[in-house]
């Protein structure tokens, strides 16, 4: 929680960790480049990291925005050319992304168990060495799927988690 921490300034609200904030501040910090959102919703959080970004000064190569429901989203992104929509469900969506061509990965799509399993298991060989995958609602008590889903799958990828306030995040050896 350090690296999000010393990126935002202390800008945590009531002690939570912005998710725009935690995904900008590993991409700045570490240099990345290409970059992936499986679950973007209405596109608040694709806009405001990229948002969060050029407040740097940095700006991605590439950015997916994963969802089938993409087309809906509430926020323009035509002016952004780094930034690609793929309408599909995520893991029909990951064969469309080569393995190792991306440094993050952010998931925050269906946080149902079998779901949160699917985006890791199909998401983590995207992701670089010294990437990382990454997640939201965590510590919700209502989003149990995500947290067994996490852990199970570090027990079963030999990954050790980092858990700060509803986000999750390993880097990938």
């Amino acid at each position: 929680m350090e690296l999000a921490k010393e990126f935002t300034k202390g800008e945590l609200n009531n002690n939570i960790m912005m998710r725009h904030d935690l995904v900008a501040g590993f991409v700045v910090k570490n240099k990345y480049k290409r970059i992936a959102e499986v679950g973007v919703k209405v596109g608040e959080n694709a806009y405001a990291i990229i948002r969060r970004c050029a407040d740097t000064g940095y700006r991605l190569e590439k950015f997916y925005l994963v969802d089938p429901d993409v087309p809906s989203c509430a926020i323009p992104f035509d002016d952004n050319p780094e930034v690609e929509r793929i309408v599909k469900i995520s893991t029909e969506a990951s064969k469309d992304v080569p393995d190792n061509s991306l440094d993050l990965v952010y998931i925050d799509a269906n946080h149902e168990y079998e779901f949160v399993m699917d985006d890791i298991k199909y998401w983590l060989p995207k992701i670089k060495k010294g990437g990382i995958i990454c997640g939201h609602d965590y510590d919700i008590d209502s989003r149990d799927g995500v947290r067994k889903a996490v852990e199970d799958s570090f027990d079963r990828y030999n990954l050790q988690s980092e858990v700060g306030t509803y986000n999750w995040w390993k880097y990938v050896e």
